[in-house]
C-alpha cells in the first residue's frame, strides 16, 4: 500500500459563523485524518469582529492573505497587514477584528491537536 496526500475542498467543509466571520476548518482529524493539527481559512467583512476565545492545548498561527486584521488580546492590540503572520501562544485569550476597508482572508493553523475537537478552543465571555 502506498501513501498519498488527502485533498479537501474548502467549499466542502461546513462554515462556522458563531464567533463572527466565516471559518472553515479544512484539514482536521475529521476531514482529512490529520494527527498533529488543524488548518483552515477565515474571511471577515470590513467592520466585522470575532468574539474572544482561547486555545488551552496548542498555539494558533495565522497568515494574512488579503486585507488587514487587528489581533486583540487582554492588554493590547495590533493591526497586521497582508503578507504577515501571527503566532498566538497557548493560553492567550484573543480575538480578531477587520478594521480595513476590504474583505479579510486568512489561513490559520493550530497545533498540537487537543484531545477532542470541542476542547480545541474555548469561547471566553468578556464584561
Amino acid at each position: 500500500m502506498s501513501l498519498r496526500p488527502t485533498i479537501v475542498a474548502a467549499t466542502a467543509v461546513a462554515e462556522d459563523t458563531h464567533r463572527g466571520g466565516s471559518i472553515r476548518i479544512v484539514i482536521s482529524p475529521t476531514t482529512a485524518g490529520s494527527t498533529c493539527g488543524i488548518l483552515g481559512i477565515c474571511n471577515m467583512q470590513p467592520g466585522e469582529v470575532m468574539s474572544p476565545y482561547v486555545h488551552d492545548y496548542g498555539e494558533e498561527m495565522l497568515y494574512v492573505v488579503r486585507g488587514a486584521v487587528t489581533v486583540v488580546w487582554e492588554d493590547g492590540e495590533e493591526q497586521v497587514p497582508h503578507g504577515n503572520a501571527i503566532l498566538v501562544p497557548k493560553g492567550l485569550t484573543h480575538s480578531y477584528r477587520n478594521d480595513s476597508e476590504e474583505e479579510l482572508m486568512c489561513v490559520f493553523a493550530a497545533a498540537p491537536l487537543a484531545p477532542t475537537m470541542a476542547s480545541g478552543h474555548r469561547d471566553v465571555t468578556t464584561r
